[in-house]
């Protein structure tokens, strides 16, 4: 039986279609589903060719990235076309990716290390696909991926750990990595949101940090810090 796994909607600065979300299930079918008319608006079958674990919306508000326990990772312009844009092929499953805020750039990781594409760098042919970094310091699987910072320069990392990891984007992974236990372990979800009440050049993201307890834990994170700032504890 078909299990939908995962949904996600547009932000504000990607609402090309507000409306709009996108479902991505179990037997690696996507879904376009209107909200407001609760219509199905388009239909992909055999997007791939196990579970969806992910999708993710850009910021241009036009393309989606999907990633599954196939080993791709696959963008999309479902206006447009039925078929991928480009497909990104690691031979390990992939549970997690995040567009940066330019849209140029994508994070994905899972069973695969974590690594950073550059769309533009991509070829209409799989096998000839190159990150443009892969970070092997962070230990894999991966579960849960988050970008963020004033300058969209971070990269948050939650995995088969008790850590919440931090990573340069575009930085010295080896020397600039940062990590914090977590009471959740394994991490599933990472939330972020930027407070814009402070200056930009001090502005902190808050996060929280969610898993296989029944404990959130929530960070205070800056280019070069993360400090602990909450714990909610809810019964088992």
């Amino acid at each position: 039986n078909e299990v939908f796994v995962c949904v996600q909607a547009p932000s504000k600065k990607q609402q090309s279609k507000p409306d709009e979300i996108i479902v991505g299930s179990s037997i690696g079918t996507l879904r376009v589903l209107n909200i407001e008319r609760h219509t199905l608006v388009t239909t992909i079958d055999a997007a791939h060719r196990g579970t969806i674990h992910q999708v993710a919306f850009a910021n241009d508000g036009k393309r989606v990235a999907s990633c599954s326990e196939d080993g791709t990772c696959k963008i999309w312009d479902l206006s447009s076309s039925h078929q991928p844009i480009y497909t990104i092929e690691t031979n390990k499953w992939i549970s997690s990716c995040a567009f940066d805020l330019a849209t140029d750039r994508l994070v994905i990781g899972g069973d695969c290390p974590l690594s950073l594409w550059h769309l533009a760098m991509l070829s209409s042919s799989p096998s000839k696909q190159k990150p443009l970094l892969v970070y092997n310091s962070i230990p894999t699987p991966i579960y849960s991926i988050a970008l963020c910072s004033v300058d969209d320069d971070t990269i948050l990392v939650g995995g088969d750990t008790n850590k919440l990891y931090s990573i340069p984007k575009n930085g010295d992974e080896q020397t600039m990595t940062i990590s914090r236990p977590t009471t959740p372990s394994p991490i599933y979800t990472i939330a972020t949101t930027t407070n814009k009440n402070l200056p930009k050049d001090n502005e902190e993201v808050k996060v929280a940090v969610a898993g296989s307890h029944w404990q959130i834990d929530s960070f205070a994170i800056t280019e070069t810090n993360i400090r602990k700032i909450g714990h909610y504890e809810f019964s088992k």
